[in-house]
């Protein structure tokens, strides 16, 4: 997922979904990487 404002990052994303969840790393190119998760919205 490129992005180029305010400066060019491109993501890309590892994640693994469990039943109405889902979690894993985004790398943020330069920025390094960061955990992520979350639910299902009702």
């Amino acid at each position: 997922m490129p992005i180029q404002k305010p400066m060019a990052v491109t993501l890309a994303f590892d994640a693994t979904v469990d039943g109405e969840a889902i979690a894993g790393t985004a790398k943020l190119g330069a920025l390094g990487s960061a955990k992520f998760n979350g639910v299902r919205a009702a």
